[in-house]
């Protein structure tokens, strides 16, 4: 059976300016989860709002979720979206979209048990300097 993990939300904002590679903590609603998302961080971040983060076009900035899962998983598919002005809705391309295969984590995953889900999205240069709503199914 393949999960698609929860959707979770968190606004970011991309600006052409310098960049931290620590992880930041940052604020998220967790819409429709199955799974129980504890934790958002994000490297990358301009600034240290939680509620917004800034990133340069052209970066590789990574998003870390801490969660747990209310039963055992066999499998996992993540997708990464976001929402522009106006409700738009643009897709990002992940190179693997099983987080098991390739990815940080190791299925099946337990029930109750913590991990970590760690993704890279490429903020491309062509993207327009705007305030984005970040879903990522995982």
């Amino acid at each position: 059976m393949t999960v698609i993990f929860p959707i979770v939300t968190f606004s970011l904002v991309w600006f052409a300016f310098s960049v931290h590679a620590d992880f930041q903590k940052i604020k998220f609603k967790n819409c429709k989860s199955v799974f129980n998302i504890t934790n958002v961080e994000v490297n990358g971040c301009v600034g240290s709002s939680q509620r917004h983060c800034a990133f340069r076009r052209g970066t590789t900035p990574h998003l870390r979720i801490e969660f747990v899962p209310t039963r055992t998983t066999e499998t996992l598919e993540t997708a990464v979206r976001a929402k522009i002005a106006g409700g738009v809705i643009v897709s990002f391309n992940l190179e693997q979209k099983d987080p098991c295969k390739g990815g940080n984590l190791t299925c099946p995953l337990k029930e109750g048990k913590t991990y970590y889900y760690q993704q890279g999205v490429t903020i491309l240069k062509e993207y327009p300097m705007a305030c984005y709503t970040i879903i990522s199914f995982f």
